[in-house]
């Protein structure tokens, strides 16, 4: 099981095996907000959307898939991880 980004932590597993240990690695913590409402498409349908956006930066991303957000967060953490 992955441990969440933004804690530090001894003795725990990380992903696929990797021993995670305070002493040589720590994380940035990153908080995002995420909205999702029901959009009314006419005739008795509807859809889901979203926007989720970095509280730091202010920068906003609007979905429709669970997946696009998934994407899209995954794509933010890595960009952040190359700063580093």
């Amino acid at each position: 099981m992955a441990l969440p980004a933004g804690r530090r932590c001894s003795s725990a597993w990380e992903g696929k095996g990797k021993r995670v240990d305070e002493n040589t690695q720590s994380f940035r913590a990153h908080l995002f907000t995420v909205r999702v409402w029901r959009d009314d498409m006419g005739d008795g349908q509807w859809e889901w959307r979203g926007k989720v956006q970095h509280v730091d930066s202010g920068e906003a991303f609007y979905f429709r898939e669970w997946q696009e957000l998934i994407a899209h967060l995954k794509t933010w953490l890595q960009e952040e991880s190359q700063w580093v």
